[in-house]
């Protein structure tokens, strides 16, 4: 366990420290945004490639992950909307907004640096199968749900998610890393050397930019859905990942990841699309706080579990 924290308690220091730069008036908006664009266009990208690139192709394709951690997401989703029908009489928007707040976690700008640091490529190779189904699938869904209880056409809100969902530079990464595999071009010459440094500077830049968006977080709204939604995606997100992933022959590291990844905290993005359609926006703001608090314990928790060799 104490290797285990060695490796975590430096990523969530970096966190703190974005929002201590805020709290301490270091950092404006402006400043904030310049830094998210450095992390999401450039940074994150290019660990992304430099994990897929290099790797075997056969290996890219894991056919009974993809089904499994469908399945297993389906499943939290679902649970989450029954939850606040059953428990907090939400319509179908907030059902919506709870399943994805369940069942979407934080891959993008806290899962890619923890599985590089803890597995190498092949944690960020799990990590972008379970991203680019998330954001393929499972995001376009919560939105067609909001776009329903708004009596909005659905058709058309699709193709919008599909365009920005094929402009989102995490998604252009992750095919381009898989083409770059398949191809064998890899990353030829000084390409190589470039995409390695780039890269470098990913894990401190997202954690920072994660710090900075938690800042402006306060913890408001109903506290026993916060809690539920919290659990969900902490607690029940990881143990349903394990089952769906042990049943259809998942093993070895790859298990393990896929369940490092299932207990990442809330996205961030989840609180983006809350505020697009002004559904439990305060809620979600302090689920993703509340979440990503508490995961310095879950997580550190899941990784020492995955007996990680480091």
């Amino acid at each position: 366990m104490t290797t285990v924290l060695n490796l975590t308690i430096p990523f969530f220091a970096v966190i703190a420290l974005g929002v201590i730069a805020v709290r301490l008036g270091m950092i404006d908006g402006s400043a904030s945004r310049i830094i998210n664009v450095f992390v999401f266009n450039f940074t994150m990208p290019a660990l992304v490639i430099s994990g897929l690139a290099r790797q075997d192709f056969g290996e890219l394709i894991d056919i009974p992950f993809l089904i499994a951690w469908f399945i297993a997401t389906t499943i939290v989703f679902i649970i989450g909307m029954i939850f606040s029908r059953a428990f907090f009489n939400g319509r179908l928007r907030e059902m919506a907004l709870t399943g994805q707040a369940a069942s979407i976690g934080n891959v993008g700008f806290l899962g890619f640096p923890l599985m590089a640091a803890a597995f190498g490529a092949d944690g960020v190779r799990v990590a972008a199968t379970a991203l680019l189904i998330d954001l393929i699938l499972f995001v376009p869904l919560s939105i067609a749900l909001l776009e329903a209880s708004n009596g909005g056409s659905i058709g058309n809100s699709l193709k919008r998610v599909v365009k920005a969902s094929l402009l989102n530079p995490f998604i252009f990464s992750i095919f381009g890393g898989f083409i770059l595999s398949a191809t064998g071009i890899g990353l030829p010459g000084p390409t190589e050397r470039f995409v390695d440094f780039l890269a470098g500077a990913a894990g401190p830049a997202a954690l920072f930019a994660l710090g900075i968006s938690l800042a402006s977080r306060k913890f408001e709204g109903d506290g026993a859905s916060i809690v539920v939604i919290s659990v969900l995606k902490l607690i029940a997100h990881p143990l349903i990942a394990y089952v769906a992933l042990t049943l259809f022959g998942v093993r070895g590291e790859t298990l393990m990841i896929g369940v490092v990844v299932a207990s990442l905290p809330v996205a961030g993005n989840v609180f983006v699309i809350a505020q697009q359609y002004e559904v439990m926006v305060r809620r979600i703001s302090s689920v993703v706080l509340i979440s990503t608090i508490i995961a310095v314990v879950t997580t550190a928790y899941a990784l020492n579990w995955a007996n990680v060799g480091i």
